[in-house]
């Protein structure tokens, strides 16, 4: 008798314990959605603010003397959004746009004034075309989140479809203008020596 109270007893502790894991199990399955829910959300609002400053530029770029005034906006938005943008970028991609995108608009904005026309013309539309192609990025993403709910979700997944397809536009965006910028820089420097 003594033996089956104890059995008892064990059986009704397990199963205590395991209705309190489950519990537990559930709010922080529940906690770990909203989490997850959060994070997509900032993540497709960063690139809704990326989107809104190429857009921005694009209507209010239109010639050298609109440099200065922007500069310091797109540089605010480029260092508050491009570190928290998922995808990330890698490897020699890593922080491009604040490397080279914005360092581009930086020196034409701070020095255009002091160098040939031919020269800041050229620089000048260097970056209109990138910031249109960033901003053709930038549609396709906030395009695809809003036409399937779930792209926000696998843009935070580094190995899903839609992330690589992401990184590999950016890649792309990356490889196609980094030579050219680096030839405008050159010439850059031999004007100002």
């Amino acid at each position: 008798m003594q033996k089956i109270k104890i059995y008892r007893g064990v059986c009704v502790l397990l199963f205590l314990v395991s209705i309190s894991l489950s519990v537990c199990l559930y709010f922080s399955h529940v906690s770990n959605q909203k989490m997850q829910e959060e994070l997509a959300q900032e993540n497709v609002k960063n690139w809704n603010t990326l989107l809104a400053m190429t857009q921005k530029l694009e209507d209010n770029m239109d010639s050298s003397d609109q440099l200065q005034k922007f500069s310091l906006y797109q540089n605010g938005i480029l260092y508050a959004v491009s570190d928290r943008i998922q995808p990330a970028l890698e490897g020699d991609n890593f922080r491009f746009l604040c490397t080279s995108y914005d360092p581009l608009m930086q020196e034409l904005a701070l020095n255009s004034g002091n160098a040939e026309e031919a020269l800041v013309s050229e620089g000048l539309a260097l970056y209109q075309n990138m910031n249109s192609h960033l901003q053709d990025i930038c549609l396709f993403v906030i395009s695809s989140t809003e036409e399937d709910s779930q792209n926000k979700y696998a843009l935070l997944q580094s190995d899903s479809h839609f992330s690589q397809e992401v990184k590999a536009l950016l890649e792309e965006y990356c490889e196609k203008y980094r030579e050219q910028l680096e030839s405008f820089f050159e010439k850059w420097q031999q004007q100002s020596e």
